[in-house]
C-alpha cells in the first residue's frame, strides 16, 4: 500500500495556505470564526458583572459587544434583545444613568433596519421603565 501525500494525511496542515485538506466543510464555515467565540464570551462576561450589580463596569464590554458584526442582521436582533434585557435590570437595579448609557449604545451601534418587531417592542418596553423613573 502506497503511503499517502503529507497533505493527504488527516490534521496536517499545509504551511502555505494554513488549510486542513479533511475539513471539507470549509465553504459552510463562517468567515470569521472569532466571532462565534467572541459574542458569547463577551456576553457572559457581561452577565457575570451585571448580577454582582456592577452595571457602570460593564457597559465597555457592552460596547465591544455592540460593535460586533455591524452588518450582520441575525446578530444584532441577537445584541437587541440582549441589551433591551440589560437596561430591564438596570431599571430594577435602579441603575439608571448606566441603563440610559446602555439604550444609547444601541441606538448608536445597533441598526435599525435590522430588528423586527419582537426586538423593537422589546426596546420600547425596556426604554420607557427606564424612563419611567
Amino acid at each position: 500500500m502506497e503511503r499517502p501525500a503529507p497533505l493527504d494525511r488527516p490534521g496536517e496542515l499545509d504551511g502555505a495556505k494554513g488549510i486542513c485538506p479533511r475539513w471539507s466543510f470549509r465553504s459552510r464555515v463562517p468567515a470569521d470564526l472569532g466571532i462565534a467565540h467572541r459574542f458569547p464570551m463577551l456576553k457572559r462576561a457581561i452577565e457575570h458583572q451585571v448580577k454582582g450589580g456592577r452595571f457602570d463596569e460593564s457597559l465597555g464590554l457592552l460596547e465591544e459587544l455592540l460593535s460586533l458584526a455591524p452588518e450582520d442582521a441575525g446578530l444584532s436582533k441577537l445584541k437587541a434583545r440582549f441589551t433591551a434585557d440589560l437596561m430591564t435590570r438596570a431599571v430594577q437595579a435602579q441603575k439608571i444613568e448606566a441603563g440610559t448609557k446602555m439604550a444609547a449604545m444601541l441606538d448608536a451601534r445597533v441598526p435599525a433596519a435590522h430588528l423586527g418587531d419582537a426586538e423593537r417592542t422589546a426596546i420600547a418596553k425596556a426604554k420607557e421603565a427606564l424612563y419611567s423613573l
